[in-house]
């Protein structure tokens, strides 16, 4: 999940600045894999994976101007 703020500032008529902050996995969930199901390993009925290998929370700022 998501979310982007974004504030709009007028410079001139027709032109504008745009201050945008944008959160990914903002919630901070991790999407575990299947557990592993192969009898006799040490590991059997363990996750030790996610489905996406990086899944930390990433903040970026941004400025755009607009004309």
């Amino acid at each position: 999940m998501d979310l982007s703020i974004l504030k709009d500032f007028p410079v001139t008529e027709g032109q504008r600045l745009q201050f945008r902050g944008q959160l990914l996995n903002f919630i901070n969930k991790a999407n575990f894999a299947l557990p592993n199901l192969q009898r006799g390993n040490a590991a059997f009925g363990r996750i030790t994976s996610l489905i996406d290998g990086n899944q930390a929370r990433t903040i970026q700022f941004g400025l755009h101007y607009r004309f």
